[in-house]
């Protein structure tokens, strides 16, 4: 297809890797759950040439997100906030519109990224590249960070999910 065309060319720029990961941690007025969030994240940077980190926040203030980010990310991290509009759709829609790199990695605060989260799936996606999106199961935890569940893999012919369709209309494994 012509899109995973672009996608792999624009990935190669003299023989260097482009941009490929945009990372958003949208916020509510909730900046509690940041940190872990934020430090999940920079363990595993891949680096500013590799990597967009940014956190959007919903209206209000961002001074205590940007020393959040700063003290975490030592200057790594960008923040920005969203006026306009009430709702988390809105905020969701600013993520995607601010990115830069090829994949968008939404990932809302309070979650957390396990190591080699980030180099995994850009191996995978190196090797499909006609794929438009990716997902995995993801852990549940409690508001002490307690892991409390998992949901579950998709399985499916050659490693392409069968039931994607029924799996993503019926369920919300994208939590």
């Amino acid at each position: 297809s012509r899109v995973a065309e672009s996608r792999i060319s624009n990935r190669l720029n003299d023989g260097k890797l482009e941009l490929f990961w945009s990372v958003f941690i949208p916020v509510g007025a909730d900046v509690g759950l940041l940190r872990k969030t934020l430090e999940s994240i920079m363990a595993q940077d891949l680096g500013a040439e590799r990597m967009q980190i940014e956190v959007v926040k919903m209206g209000g203030d961002l001074d205590e997100v940007m020393n959040l980010a700063n003290k975490i990310g030592k200057g790594r991290i960008q923040c920005s906030s969203v006026q306009d509009g009430s709702c988390s759709v809105s905020l969701w829609n600013a993520c995607v519109e601010r990115a830069l790199g090829d994949w968008i990695h939404l990932i809302p605060s309070g979650d957390v990224v396990l190591p080699g989260f980030y180099r995994a799936y850009e191996q995978a996606l190196f090797q499909e590249p006609h794929a438009l999106g990716v997902w995995g199961p993801s852990i549940c935890q409690g508001a002490q960070g307690q892991w409390c569940g998992m949901t579950r893999a998709s399985v499916g012919k050659e490693d392409i999910p069968v039931e994607s369709l029924a799996i993503l209309s019926a369920q919300n494994p994208l939590q």
